[in-house]
């Protein structure tokens, strides 16, 4: 499977999947090194969201079959790269790395107080890994495309960052809606079920500026569409309003 392709993968599988799917051999690997080498609740937090989710099961399977994720660890910070200094969740070459730190973090369910005995709360371990899993997957096409750019056209670098992002928010986010289905029944959310979901999302300041975007440089920026599932649709009119959100907003703890 070439890169090119992997880059599309968590859009080939709709959030409302859930045919059951073992685990590939690699993604095995992988899962079997980082139980070994973090602490068990944390390895177990990880390993759980995974097995709980098959569009995770797809989309990190298929990276660790190509070779494109090769690790997951979950360390503390002092023990990691630099850039867990900035960040709790990050991809690397062929890995991705967590701080325990943050990994605590992501069990919070709630940051709305209104509560409803039907509300599915986001699963923010889940978002994670499938927003590093988009990242990696567009590792290859990302450098690619910065190496064929003209020196002088730093705006275009920029953009081309900030859409690579957009794609990752929208991975992640439909990884935590199957996830939600799932939990549902499974059955589709429904729309009172996706609103609370969106309030209780540790990140919901850029979900909600992304529904109501701010203009891009004087042009008026569409607003996010969701499917009728809650999923989002890795089209031009999403990703350019997650683009205008990430432009207005403070930087998120996740790369």
């Amino acid at each position: 499977m070439t890169r090119a392709l992997l880059f599309c993968v968590a859009l080939l599988f709709p959030a409302t999947h859930t045919q059951a799917q073992d685990l590939t051999p690699a993604l095995q690997s992988v899962l079997q090194r980082l139980s070994a080498s973090a602490p068990t609740e944390y390895a177990d937090q990880i390993v759980g969201a995974i097995q709980a989710t098959p569009l995770l099961k797809a989309q990190l399977g298929a990276l660790a079959e190509a070779g494109i994720l090769k690790e997951i660890k979950a360390q503390e910070q002092a023990a990691l790269p630099a850039k867990a200094g900035m960040f709790g969740g990050f991809a690397g070459d062929n890995s991705i790395l967590f701080t325990l730190q943050y990994l605590v973090a992501l069990r919070k369910e709630r940051y709305f107080d209104v509560r409803h005995d039907d509300d599915v709360p986001p699963n923010h371990m889940v978002f994670a890994l499938g927003h590093l899993a988009q990242h990696l997957a567009a590792a290859d096409e990302l450098r690619t495309a910065q190496r064929n750019l003209r020196p002088a056209a730093l705006g275009d670098m920029v953009n081309l960052q900030l859409q690579t992002e957009a794609r990752a928010w929208i991975a992640g986010w439909n990884a935590m809606i199957n996830n939600a289905i799932i939990r549902n029944g499974p059955k589709p959310l429904a729309v009172p079920q996706i609103g609370q979901l969106i309030m209780n999302f540790r990140y919901r300041a850029f979900v909600l500026k992304a529904m109501k975007p701010p203009a891009d440089d004087a042009v008026t920026v569409e607003a996010l569409t969701f499917s009728p599932s809650g999923a989002l649709e890795n089209s031009p009119r999403n990703v350019a309003a997650f683009v205008a959100a990430l432009k207005h907003s403070q930087m998120a703890d996740i790369e």
